[in-house]
């Protein structure tokens, strides 16, 4: 519900972004400081193994440090300067930003985003982002805001995949919940997902687990299959209904 989005940007106090400097070309910028950020994991992935190989002879040596820290104000200089990317770079390392804690900032990052760059071919990582912030932990957004903000996101852009992801994540950020009323609305989520777009691969997931919820519980009969015994012949669940039956599901990965 689009109609939320201003009563959020009241709450932050004011308008969702303040004046900031404009760079000459911030989508370059940001490309390249992504690629130097990328490098610089992987040598810290490398320090990390050296490390963990090194710690068994001497357990107190200290872990090498992250370098996120270290380039987050590289790419909030960024987002300040209108790079969208960044924006999203900067909202989903924001546990790094530690002269930017608070939920009022996260939130400005969201309605930025939301406002901003809802209509970009990227949003659908604006919507998987702000799933991963649903959840009614101290340190996310929650159920509400979060998905207010993914409706805005619908409500501007009509890409069918950004309402299939946007069903899906509503969904994934409540289906692992104690509250049976909000795993009811996990399960309403997927339906519509799963009727109105039978063929994305985000709704087999979803079928996955209706299937599970609706066949799979305590209590409910075993939904019978075919398979094969050891000499290859065909067997079904059915045909030993009334004894007791021990099935081990085992395989290869």
């Amino acid at each position: 519900m689009i109609q939320l989005i201003p009563q959020l940007v009241l709450l932050v106090g004011g308008a969702a972004v303040a004046p900031t400097p404009v760079f000459q070309d911030p989508q370059s910028a940001y490309f390249e400081l992504e690629e130097a950020y990328e490098e610089a994991m992987a040598d810290w992935r490398e320090a990390v193994g050296v490390w963990r190989a090194a710690r068994t002879d001497d357990p107190k040596l200290e872990p090498p440090a992250s370098p996120t820290p270290k380039f987050y104000p590289r790419f909030l200089e960024l987002a300040d300067g209108g790079a969208g990317r960044a924006k999203l770079w900067c909202l989903t390392h924001f546990h790094s930003a530690s002269a930017r804690r608070g939920m009022t900032n996260r939130l400005r990052l969201c309605l930025d985003l939301v406002e901003n760059h809802a209509t970009e071919t990227w949003a659908v990582e604006i919507v998987e982002a702000l799933g991963r912030l649903a959840s009614s932990s101290r340190n996310n957004l929650g159920t509400n805001v979060a998905f207010g903000l993914m409706d805005g996101i619908v409500d501007r852009n009509d890409d069918p995949d950004v309402k299939v992801n946007v069903l899906y994540n509503k969904g994934r950020s409540l289906e692992r919940s104690d509250d049976e009323e909000e795993v009811e609305r996990a399960l309403g989520f997927y339906r519509t997902l799963r009727d109105e777009h039978p063929d994305h691969e985000l709704a087999r997931r979803a079928t996955g687990f209706l299937f599970r919820e609706e066949n799979l519980q305590i209590g409910m009969r075993c939904p019978d299959f075919l398979s094969q015994d050891v000499d290859g012949n065909p067997v079904s669940l059915a045909d030993y209904r009334g004894r007791v039956v021990v099935i081990d599901f085992w395989g290869f990965w």
